[in-house]
């Protein structure tokens, strides 16, 4: 960025993967990327509005209404969008460990899960099993997120945007139905990154680790 011309920002390969990974797989690796793009995201207000929450100023459907929040030991925000789709906001505690990585402990274990395709996506018996996954690494406004692409096996998608500022940890997650849903992948997939941070402290002054 450049507000800190010296930063750097780091990739690191992790193998999720039994078998051994040899150089050759690494080099397919490092060939396989994608060039930034930039697409147009004029479009995002004929379906969705801007709502915000603390700092946290991001997108859902036009036709989303949002729930009331009983619980309060959970710092969020959740909508509701014609019955079969639900979006929700989460704020939790940055571990230290953890600052200025992407992913962090918790999507890594997920990620895990993506390639172990009996795996429960709740972590219990019987709950929905992960058939299919990505993730990718989603820069907007200078924010860095990541992006988990889930499919299960009772025919519901999660889309979950995560990013950090040097507190805390942000996490929009959107469960919807694979069929005939109000609203299309694409444009959920739209909306749930166009998410931003009025204030990421001293977050990114320092260091960034992608894995």
């Amino acid at each position: 960025m450049s507000k800190h011309p010296k930063q750097a920002y780091n990739v690191i390969l992790y193998p999720r993967v039994t078998e051994s990974v040899t150089s050759n797989d690494i080099n397919k690796i490092m060939a396989n990327y994608v060039l930034p793009s930039i697409h147009s995201l004029q479009d995002l207000d004929d379906y969705s509005r801007v709502e915000n929450y603390k700092k946290y100023s991001f997108r859902v459907p036009k036709t989303a209404v949002k729930e009331n929040n009983p619980n309060v030991k959970i710092d969020g925000v959740t909508f509701t969008v014609d019955k079969d789709i639900r979006q929700q906001i989460l704020i939790d505690p940055a571990n230290n460990l953890e600052k200025g990585i992407f992913s962090s402990f918790d999507e890594i274990d997920l990620l895990h899960k993506l390639d172990n395709k009996t795996a429960e996506f709740f972590g219990f018996p019987g709950s929905p099993k992960i058939t299919k996954g990505s993730h990718s690494f989603v820069w907007n406004d200078g924010m860095p997120g990541l992006l988990l692409d889930l499919e299960l096996d009772n025919r519901q998608g999660i889309l979950m945007f995560i990013t950090y500022d040097d507190s805390f940890k942000y996490q929009n997650s959107i469960h919807y139905p694979l069929d005939n849903g109000a609203y299309t992948k694409v444009q959920l997939r739209k909306l749930i990154t166009d998410a931003t941070l009025s204030d990421t402290g001293n977050m990114y002054q320092e260091d960034v680790w992608f894995i």
